[in-house]
């Protein structure tokens, strides 16, 4: 079998903030079932691995997994429970205390994406013919790590909401000292 894609000490911290699904059984071809017999097309951590290759299986994975759909469904499913607003912090937590955040630097952009939908914190895009469309305002420290995320109609320009998202930055407990927030400035 293939090595995971998300090891098992990650998957440790990861797993405690999913929704609890249950266990299932194995058959004798070795793949996974639910209690009630079916089979289980991907299971929670192949999921997570999955969204992480980006692009859905690649060659060398178990090929018993399938269900990029599925999958799908459950990244959905997973947003809908709040489950990366929980754990983003969890994860950022654990690369301060390792030191890998780089707070020498720190950058923001945004990136405007469709609404085809037209729901709350959308707005005419300038560059999509004014289609329905939302900002997304991203700031990253000097390696490249997501520290805030927030979100806005398309046609809101970026200095209106440069602060708002520097404060949406939280404390990041590191190794020494106390929790960090903001970049040092020098």
């Amino acid at each position: 079998m293939a090595k995971p894609l998300v090891s098992d000490e990650l998957w440790g911290v990861i797993a405690s903030s999913l929704p609890v699904r249950p266990e299932g059984r194995t058959s004798a071809d070795g793949r996974p079932r639910r209690p009630d017999g079916h089979p289980v097309r991907a299971p929670q951590r192949h999921c997570l691995g999955n969204a992480a290759a980006g692009d859905g299986l690649r060659f060398g994975h178990d090929p018993r997994l399938r269900g990029d759909r599925l999958c799908r469904r459950r990244l959905r499913d997973w947003q809908a429970a709040g489950v990366w607003l929980k754990l983003h912090p969890v994860l950022l937590d654990r690369l301060g205390r390792a030191t890998a955040i780089d707070w020498s630097r720190a950058a923001l952009d945004s990136a405007s994406v469709p609404a085809k939908r037209g729901r709350a914190q959308t707005g005419p895009n300038p560059t999509d013919r004014g289609k329905a469309g939302s900002k997304r305002h991203v700031v990253i420290d000097a390696k490249g790590i997501p520290l805030a995320v927030t979100l806005s109609a398309a046609n809101v320009h970026d200095s209106r909401r440069l602060e708002e998202t520097v404060d949406a930055i939280q404390a990041i407990r590191q190794c020494a000292g106390p929790p960090s927030c903001m970049p040092t400035t020098g």
